[in-house]
């Protein structure tokens, strides 16, 4: 591998990696209004605390193979979902 190609892959990986946002969510986030700002790479943080009847609908989101949106919790095991919760993914258009 020469080192212009290496530095190629290097640069191309930091440049998607800067653009790349992290959108943080809670039980009260209009997600019809956020998730119009999500973009392929970027990453959906359900914040820490207990999602009661949540409707958590994450369709059409623009992720590709290349830069999949990534869904976790804020932090491990602190994101409990109760009660009716609906919760739909989906990609493409």
């Amino acid at each position: 591998m020469t080192i212009q190609f290496q530095l190629f892959v290097l640069s191309t990986f930091l440049v998607s990696s800067l653009a790349a946002k992290e959108i943080r969510l809670t039980p009260d986030t209009d997600l019809r209004v956020t998730l119009r700002e999500v973009a392929a790479g970027d990453s959906i943080l359900l914040a820490n605390g207990t999602w009661t009847d949540a409707k958590l609908k994450f369709e059409r989101l623009p992720g590709t193979a290349d830069n999949p949106i990534g869904i976790r919790a804020e932090s491990p095991g602190q994101v409990v979902l109760t009660g009716a919760v609906e919760f739909r993914l989906s990609g493409g258009t």
